[in-house]
Order: C-alpha cells, then structure tokens, then sequence
C-alpha cells in the first residue's frame, strides 16, 4: 500500500473511537452510575462490564494508557484500575478524559494485550510503570 494511501486516524475511525469514549464518559459521568468491588450492584456497573455492555472493549488499552497517565502506575486489567483503593470517580474520570486527548493527538498504546498478563496478586496493586505509547502523526498502524 502507498504512503499516501495509509489508513489515518481520521475520518470514520476517530470518529468511532472519540464517539465510543465519549459513551463511556456520559454513562459512568455520574459517580452514582459507577462501583467499586462488584461487577453490577443496582444500577450502577463497574468500569469493565460498562466497556462490555457498551461494546467497546477495543478502548481498553486507550483506558489503561490513560490510567497509567494519570496515576503514574500501570494496571494489568481494567478491573485492576476500577477497583484499586486509590481510584477514585474523580480519577476515573480524569483517565477517560486523557484517553479521549490521547485518541485526538494520534497516541497508539503499546501496551501488554490486555488479561494476558498473570495478576500480581488477589488484591488489586500497582507496578511500575512499564507501557509506552507511540505518536503516530495521524498514521494508524495495524
């Protein structure tokens, strides 16, 4: 394929993903909608089960990328950054808006796949910082 023939992160795709995280971002917005220990309780969901109910579990490197942003440590699983003591919605949040920036700057994480990774234990804990990110410059590497 041509340079200039190169799929970019514009177009239906940027547009797919910004749509996708916004989603996220509307229905956990309201810290009453989100939970902490528990996959569902009432109404409220936890970050994973709203990524599958939502069926856009492909951002979840993006969230993970954010999450390591912003706290400084990286998760090996979703459940791991919904759950730990230190997230707050406040911090959830706060990753969901840098996943969005990181989609509209080109950022393509280049992390573990995700449940691929054993747990560090049962309980949920962090480990140093080890997922990097490439600038893409518009290209989107398959």
């Amino acid at each position: 394929m041509p340079l200039d023939a190169a799929p970019t992160l514009s177009g239906n795709l940027l547009e797919r993903q910004l749509a996708d995280i916004d989603n996220v971002i509307t229905f956990l917005g309201d810290e009453r909608s989100w939970v902490q220990g528990a996959t569902v309780r009432g109404y409220r969901m936890c970050t994973d089960q709203t990524l599958t109910e939502l069926k856009v579990r492909h951002l979840e490197a993006h969230i993970l990328y954010a999450a390591q942003e912003v706290t400084g440590f990286a998760y090996n699983s979703i459940p791991l950054f919904n759950d730990a003591s230190a997230t707050t919605h406040d911090v959830l949040m706060e990753a969901f808006r840098q996943a969005r920036n990181n989609i509209l700057a080109g950022v393509v994480p280049i992390c573990p796949a995700p449940r691929t990774i054993e747990p560090l234990s049962s309980s949920p804990q962090k480990r140093p910082i080890n997922c990097s990110a490439r600038h893409t410059a518009g290209l989107f590497y398959l």
